[in-house]
C-alpha cells in the first residue's frame, strides 16, 4: 500500500448509544474528503474506505465516499471500538499486512487511530481528534486533519 489514511469520526452529536453526526461532523467529514483528495494529488485510483459500523464512523465514511464514488467502500464490526466493541489490533494488523490495494482510508474510534499505531506500527505521540488522524506513507508518519 502506498498510503493509509487512519482517521477518526467526525464529530457526533454526544447522545447515548450510536449517535450520528452533528451538523459540525458533516462540514468536518467534507474538509476530511477535501484534504484526502488535494494529499492524492489527482490520484484516485485504486482507493479502498473501510468504516466501523458505527453510525457516526459510517456517516463519515459515506460523505468521503462521495468525494471518491469509485473507491470500494467496506464496513468493518471489527473497526468498532466502545464499551460494548473490543478493539482487536492484531485483527487490524493482520488486514493491514495482507491489503493489496494502492490507497486505504480507514474511519474508526480513539483506540484505532491513537494507540493501535503505537502499540503495532510503534510510532508516537499520536493524536486522534474527531475528524483527524494520521497518514502513513512510505513508512513516516504525519498528522492529519
Amino acid at each position: 500500500m502506498e498510503k493509509l489514511f487512519l482517521l477518526r469520526h467526525a464529530l457526533d452529536t454526544n447522545f447515548e448509544g450510536d449517535p450520528p453526526l452533528s451538523e459540525r461532523g458533516k462540514i468536518q467529514s467534507r474538509e476530511l474528503a477535501e484534504s484526502i483528495e488535494t494529499n492524492l494529488n489527482g490520484d484516485n485510483k485504486d482507493i479502498t474506505i473501510w468504516t466501523s459500523t458505527s453510525r457516526r464512523a459510517k456517516e463519515t465514511a459515506l460523505i468521503i465516499w462521495e468525494q471518491f464514488p469509485a473507491a470500494t467502500f467496506v464496513e468493518c464490526e471489527k473497526l468498532w471500538s466502545d464499551e460494548s466493541h473490543r478493539y482487536d489490533f492484531d485483527w487490524l494488523e493482520n488486514q493491514l499486512n495482507n491489503f493489496q490495494g494502492k490507497i486505504l482510508i480507514i474511519i474508526s474510534h480513539l483506540e484505532y487511530v491513537c494507540y493501535f499505531p503505537q502499540e503495532k506500527l510503534g510510532f508516537k505521540d499520536i493524536r486522534a481528534s474527531c475528524a483527524g488522524g494520521l497518514l502513513i506513507e512510505n513508512g513516516q508518519q504525519s498528522y492529519f486533519d
